[in-house]
């Protein structure tokens, strides 16, 4: 008999918010720490989706025509990567998270901009 055996999860910067003025709710990452945890429980596995990003809300892709949205991406994925790095050596959430999708469907207009895939891509993907 068949069953669920992986999750893809949409993940948005505001999930390691650092400023109350982007309006979302803090304290999301022990949400998501403890999803994990009852993916373990369950046997299932997790593809983390980094979903939104700042000014991406829609697909007018406005994070690549801001530095300072540019800036806030830059951070949150360097606390995403740690957040996962952390999730893979703790025991209750070990080996669930089976890949990362670094930027949902990426306006490639913006391949060569200041602040665009390229920059992007280069800064973030070893």
């Amino acid at each position: 008999e068949g069953r669920v055996t992986h999750v893809r999860i949409p993940t948005g910067y505001w999930l390691f918010s650092e400023d109350a003025v982007d309006g979302y709710v803090t304290g999301g990452e022990r949400y998501l720490f403890r999803l994990l945890d009852w993916l373990k429980i369950y046997q299932m596995k997790a593809v983390l989706v980094l979903d939104e990003l700042p000014g991406r809300g829609s697909a007018s892709g406005s994070f690549f025509d801001s530095k300072e949205a540019f800036d806030v991406a830059q951070r949150f994925i360097k606390r995403f990567a740690e957040f996962v790095l952390r999730s893979n050596r703790n025991k209750l959430t070990l080996d669930v998270i089976v890949g990362v999708e670094p930027l949902k469907e990426p306006p490639w207009r913006f391949w060569n901009d200041a602040y665009g895939l390229r920059t992007f891509y280069e800064a973030e993907v070893p």
